[in-house]
């Protein structure tokens, strides 16, 4: 059974699902021949998959996020960038080396996608070259309809090299410096945001990523604000952006992260219960705190709430570890942690990313000796979960 046959049987993630079961045996828009192709609607997205591969995924405006196509991954950033992983089997483990493309191959993958997914409009409508195949009835699953599923694919391919330019240009408007959230907020339903300071100029920056997030507003679950070294009043003007952020609509409901840059100078004041007590209007507190491990000296304020917390630890070279090392000991301010709160690792260095999962394991062990509850978890290189 291919990906494509037990997805539409068990795809249970996917609300609205279709199989194209194709009469002969054509060639796609690769070249290469598929038999059927299933397409799959989920909360934050579509999902195509033609047998085992190519595998295309795409955000709720027709912007493709993730694709597979001879046994490696590409991976579209919000900007517009394109970065290529392979799978290599190494005596450590499974090793993901990763790089950016440069704009020439990056057009090559942007032509490859649609190609693709021409080809599978062509298919829709000459009737007589698929076979359209319903989920099964589960009463969850409703089927996908055609003219669905060609309005979806219109919508891809109007996002040509022209509307890509400008979603590039949007991106800049929205984003005046390049937000870098800790791996487990590179999700789809992760919106990262900037904390900038002047009220007028954070409204403005709100303006700009609702233009350019559109309908994937709707997927969003979680907020990540970003707090750089633009927010230097402690406490006034953190809660004063939690306020004006909590009257956007689409913010209701959401879990807001704050997250903490290295060069921040609210690492040297913040304090989670000034921030509770300047804006006890807001319904819940932040869902969870990101800071820099090498700022553990602060924990015992970190810890003067019930949020939990992530130690964050980017590891620019292996050397790095023996911040962590040193505070692997009984005593350690690291024994404050609870269940959960996690100690989160990742490298900068594609080359080093095998190296640092093995390394992070013993670290594990050593946590676990010493009774303590919180996790050391790894992160490969960029995480990027379309899913």
């Amino acid at each position: 059974m291919t990906e494509a046959e037990a997805l539409l049987i068990h795809g249970a993630l996917y609300r609205s699902r279709a199989g194209l079961r194709f009469h002969s045996t054509p060639s796609s828009g690769e070249g290469n021949p598929v038999s059927m192709v299933f397409a799959g609607l989920k909360s934050n997205g579509v999902s195509i998959y033609c047998d085992d591969a190519p595998i295309l995924h795409f955000d709720l405006d027709g912007r493709w996020t993730r694709a597979y196509f001879d046994e490696s991954h590409y991976l579209r950033s919000w900007d517009g960038s394109i970065e290529r992983v392979d799978r290599r089997r190494e005596a450590s483990g499974l090793d993901l080396p990763r790089r950016r493309l440069d704009e020439d191959e990056a057009a090559v993958v942007e032509n490859r996608v649609e190609r693709l997914v021409q080809f599978l409009r062509d298919a829709l409508t000459q009737n007589n070259r698929v076979t359209w195949i319903a989920p099964p009835q589960d009463g969850r699953t409703q089927p996908w309809e055609r003219d669905q599923l060609l309005g979806f694919l219109d919508r891809v391919l109007a996002f040509d090299s022209q509307a890509r330019a400008e979603s590039a240009r949007a991106y800049q408007r929205a984003y005046p410096r390049r937000p870098e959230p800790p791996p487990e907020l590179r999700v789809a339903t992760a919106l990262p945001i900037l904390a900038i300071a002047d009220p007028n100029r954070f409204q403005d920056h709100l303006d700009q990523l609702e233009a350019f997030w559109s309908a994937r507003l709707e997927a969003i679950r979680t907020l990540a604000l970003m707090v750089g070294s633009d927010v230097t009043d402690a406490p006034p003007h953190l809660a004063g952006l939690l306020a004006i952020l909590n009257q956007r609509p689409w913010s209701r409901g959401r879990a807001v992260h704050l997250v903490f840059d290295a060069d921040s100078q609210a690492l040297n004041w913040f304090d989670p219960t000034d921030l509770i007590a300047a804006h006890p209007d807001r319904a819940n507190p932040p869902a969870r705190l990101h800071w820099p491990l090498e700022r553990i000296d602060r924990i015992s304020v970190l810890k003067s709430s019930d949020i939990p917390i992530s130690l964050n630890a980017k590891l620019n070279d292996l050397d790095a570890l023996a911040r962590l090392d040193a505070l692997i000991h009984p005593g350690s301010p690291l024994a404050r942690l609870d269940s959960r709160d996690r100690i989160a690792c990742w490298t900068s260095r594609p080359e080093w990313d095998a190296e640092l999962r093995h390394a992070l394991a013993t670290r594990r062990e050593r946590i676990r000796s010493l009774g303590w509850l919180a996790r050391c978890v790894h992160y490969p290189l960029g995480t990027d979960d379309r899913e």
